[in-house]
């Protein structure tokens, strides 16, 4: 009869600790570049930015939304 199992030495363990790790790091870049998109934004126009960066301004925004979850861009130029 079993009366432990250590979960952190299953195989199903690992693979979720390593995609949760993955999704975290991925989550923390987009945030970060929404951040920096915001600040230029602050600065330049959605246009500006767009042709600074190489991107079309619909990629600007929506680079700016997905990470706003916390801080929302209003009013922007």
């Amino acid at each position: 009869m079993l009366t432990e199992i250590d979960i952190e030495r299953l195989p199903s363990f690992s693979i979720g600790f390593e995609r949760g790790e993955e999704k975290g790091e991925e989550k923390g870049l987009e945030k970060g570049k929404a951040q920096i998109m915001r600040r230029l934004l602050s600065q330049l126009s959605v246009a500006e930015v767009s042709e600074l960066l190489g991107l079309t301004p619909e990629d600007v925004e929506r680079m700016v939304a997905t990470g706003s979850d916390d801080d929302p861009v209003h009013g922007r130029h």
